[in-house]
């Protein structure tokens, strides 16, 4: 870990102030936030992996009480927590070249384990009881119900939709570790996409070969779908004994299906950059692997299947050893650590 000189505390001044202004866009822009999120930890992540942990520490310390300054103690926490943990691991892994795999798994640990904290100093800070939360969502569902009434909708049709929505909601907060981890892998991969994009445009050195194309789960992976299966239907068996085991096969459901959702969509990268030239069929592979929930599910199965059949070995007709072919994917047994991101 290298010390404060004055070239790294230049640097983690300016990734402070970038960081700054990307909590202002988080707090005051609502559409463009969406966008803004995954960004907000890489200054801090380019500090880490030029200087090391504490310029970059300094920089999220930085940003993270000027955005609590200018845009309130809760956006602030969001600052720190993307700053200072998914920011921080992430340049630690990038300059101790981690591979793949282990860059993902960490990242996505540090990103829920945060966002958890978040939730729960945001919940503090605001002073929301329980009772209000419920009070908040009775209200929605009641203005939502009124707006389905008067375009026409039938009052069967209405309360029907209504108890779904509130037995889903009751479910909701046993979910949340599921939902947590799916979130901070959706973002550790937005991530460390766009950290391989725009890093090594800034400085070749700082990054090493990242290929997301070439991106592949342990083929033991796909047993945790089985396990939660297995435990969802053995809870259901047992009713209300098993609700603890139907409740945690959920939470694993919840979790395989964004995981082989992210490899569904690392096959389809390496598709459209090995079998087309063009932009615009480039893009539309990728439109078409997220648009619908229907072609969500078949990306989250081709995902699954992937992780045994390997279909881009099975389809690569190039030597090994070329550029971006097969010989940077990782095999059945292979270590996760020979798994690379561009």
């Amino acid at each position: 870990m290298r010390s404060l000189t004055a070239s790294a505390t230049a640097d983690a001044g300016k990734g402070a102030a970038l960081t700054a202004v990307l909590s202002l866009v988080v707090g005051f822009v609502p559409l463009v936030s969406v966008l803004a999120v995954p960004l907000l930890p890489l200054p801090t992540a380019y500090v880490g992996v030029k200087w090391g942990e504490r310029p970059a520490l300094v920089s999220a310390a930085v940003a993270s009480l000027l955005g609590g300054l200018f845009t309130g103690p809760v956006n602030g926490l969001l600052t720190c927590v993307l700053a200072a943990g998914l920011g921080v691991t992430l340049g630690a892994g990038l300059r101790r070249g981690w591979g793949s795999s282990r860059l993902l798994w960490v990242s996505t640990g540090v990103a829920a384990l945060g966002h958890a904290a978040w939730i729960a100093l945001a919940w503090w800070l605001t002073g929301l009881t329980t009772a209000q939360l419920k009070s908040l969502m009775e209200t929605s569902l009641q203005t939502a119900s009124g707006m389905y009434e008067r375009a026409g909708v039938d009052q069967a049709s209405i309360d029907a939709a209504l108890e779904s929505a509130r037995a889903m909601l009751a479910v909701l907060p046993f979910l949340s570790p599921g939902i947590l981890l799916s979130l901070g892998l959706v973002l550790a991969v937005a991530t460390v996409g766009l950290a391989a994009a725009i890093f090594p445009r800034l400085e070749r050195r700082l990054a090493p070969s990242l290929s997301f194309g070439s991106f592949r789960l342990h083929w033991s992976t796909p047993y945790g779908l089985v396990v939660g299966l297995v435990l969802v239907m053995l809870g259901t068996w047992l009713g209300r004994d098993g609700r603890a085991l139907w409740l945690v096969g959920l939470n694993v459901l919840v979790l395989c299906a964004t995981v082989f959702f992210v490899q569904g969509l690392a096959v389809t990268s390496w598709f459209a950059n090995t079998g087309t030239r063009g932009t615009g069929t480039r893009a539309g592979w990728y439109v078409l692997a997220v648009v619908g929930q229907v072609l969500f599910l078949l990306l989250t199965w081709v995902g699954l299947i992937d992780a045994w059949v390997d279909f881009r070995k099975r389809f690569d007709r190039r030597e090994p050893g070329t550029p971006d072919g097969i010989s940077a994917v990782s095999g059945g047994d292979a270590d996760e650590e020979e798994t690379e991101w561009k």
